[in-house]
């Protein structure tokens, strides 16, 4: 979805949306997702403090997306030489925020999505925190049950009920809120990522669309991370 959006990565979405939706992985593929400046720092950094060669390896990749046991392998030092070599934050930023960013490091900040989200991106746009704002909730990967499904009325597109936890700012923190069940995306053009989906599932959605079906530990671990790292942000809000 950030890819049918133009937000980030290579702007083929219907290319990456076929491989992921048809589980194939080539080196096209693999070209394709290197062209990530976000994404492909980071599971290079985790892979490499892993001693893993494939940084698309698949504990890798949901070490950054989910988060699991290999982010207590980066070192302080390895997450601060990402920041500033592979994703040129010194450059980009200016000299306090990037010392805001890079002052998370010693509190514990790790490389999983969330930290970028709520830690990297609020820096980058902070000037305009009002209007960025909106957009954190879609970017994050928020864990979420099942409810229901529809069909579309004029495609053969599918969605998704879910009970989702979303983003709330008052008193100038960010805080985590239980919302209504709301719709997101499950299907385009009768393409799914995962297709054997029930009511009461436990899935994670990205920017409207559900990514993946989850266990009950991956469930827990990412709204786990996704707490910790808002509440490093929360230190410089």
């Amino acid at each position: 979805m950030p890819n049918k959006l133009k937000y980030c990565g290579p702007s083929n979405e219907r290319t990456l949306f076929d491989y992921a939706s048809k589980k194939v992985v080539d080196q096209g593929l693999l070209d394709m997702l290197s062209k990530f400046e976000c994404l492909y720092p980071y599971v290079k950094g985790i892979a490499k403090a892993n001693k893993i060669r494939n940084p698309f390896d698949r504990r890798v990749v949901e070490a950054y997306w989910l988060g699991n046991s290999l982010l207590d392998n980066v070192s302080m030092s390895d997450l601060y030489m990402n920041l500033k070599d592979e994703h040129h934050l010194a450059k980009r930023l200016s000299r306090k925020y990037f010392n805001e960013i890079v002052y998370k490091i010693p509190e514990g900040a790790k490389p999983h999505h969330s930290f970028q989200v709520l830690n990297v991106f609020i820096n980058t746009g902070k000037k305009e925190f009002k209007k960025v704002f909106n957009t954190l909730e879609s970017c994050l990967i928020l864990p979420a049950t099942i409810k229901s499904f529809k069909k579309g009325l004029f495609s053969n597109n599918e969605f998704a009920y879910v009970e989702i936890i979303g983003l709330e700012y008052k008193n100038s923190k960010i805080t985590f809120s239980r919302r209504e069940t709301i719709k997101v995306r499950f299907k385009f053009f009768g393409q799914a990522f995962v297709d054997d989906l029930s009511i009461g599932d436990l899935v994670s959605v990205h920017w409207g669309f559900v990514c993946d079906k989850l266990t009950v530990n991956q469930h827990k671990r990412l709204k786990a991370w996704n707490q910790y790292h808002l509440n490093l942000a929360n230190l410089t809000m």
